[in-house]
């Protein structure tokens, strides 16, 4: 896959959470800075690339459920019991 491709696939697909994690990434690593707390600058990281790079329920829509899990009604199996003795 050619350097564009990929850029294309960065720059399309963003959603409120994806914009808010990017958001608060450099809100947090910005802070950090100013305060020198180092830690919190690394979760600010890790924050910023879940929003850039899709990541967690930002890009899958795994959060998300939307599958009908419920078995049809009229799909009813008669359930037969054997004594034991």
């Amino acid at each position: 896959m050619k350097i564009e491709n990929k850029l294309k696939d960065l720059l399309k697909g963003w959603n409120l959470m994806r914009i808010l994690y990017l958001v608060m990434g450099v809100m947090m690593v910005v802070q950090a800075v100013q305060i020198h707390d180092w830690f919190v600058a690394i979760m600010g990281i890790a924050l910023f690339s879940m929003g850039v790079f899709k990541m967690g329920c930002a890009g899958t829509k795994s959060c998300c459920n939307t599958s009908n899990t419920q078995t049809p009604q009229d799909k009813k199996e008669t359930i037969t019991f054997e004594e034991i003795k």
